[in-house]
């Protein structure tokens, strides 16, 4: 029920603080409350309203977005749309701020990455 609010309202809400906490919120949900049966598709769905979020006309908002895709890419084991999003914002946002989080969350997602790839090299 939590997550059918905050998806709503990030996406539709009128309200920019509303938008920017709603999608802030679905990066933070507890994920291993949620049934393992149903949670890649609600990671699913979170990420698809994240994504569409970060086209939000105001610039908080989209900072919010990609904090919130930030923090579910840490879940996930796949995150090449979210990856080719940041990057896109890092390079085409209007706004200095929503290009610099872009830039630290992809600096975050790689050393991730990197850290996974090293794991499996060393086992």
């Amino acid at each position: 029920r939590g997550q059918s609010l905050l998806l709503d309202a990030a996406a539709n809400d009128f309200s920019l603080s509303v938008r920017r906490a709603a999608a802030r919120g679905l990066g933070n949900l507890r994920w291993s409350d949620i049934p393992k049966a149903s949670r890649a598709g609600a990671m699913e769905r979170s990420q698809t309203v994240l994504l569409q979020v970060t086209k939000d006309e105001e610039w908080v908002v989209r900072y919010a977005a990609v904090v919130g895709l930030e923090t579910l890419a840490l879940q996930l084991t796949e995150t090449v749309a979210i990856i080719q999003c940041l990057s896109q914002l890092r390079d085409q946002d209007d706004t200095p701020a929503v290009q610099a989080r872009a830039q630290w969350a992809l600096e975050k997602l790689n050393a991730r990455i990197n850290n996974k790839i090293k794991q499996q090299a060393n086992s």
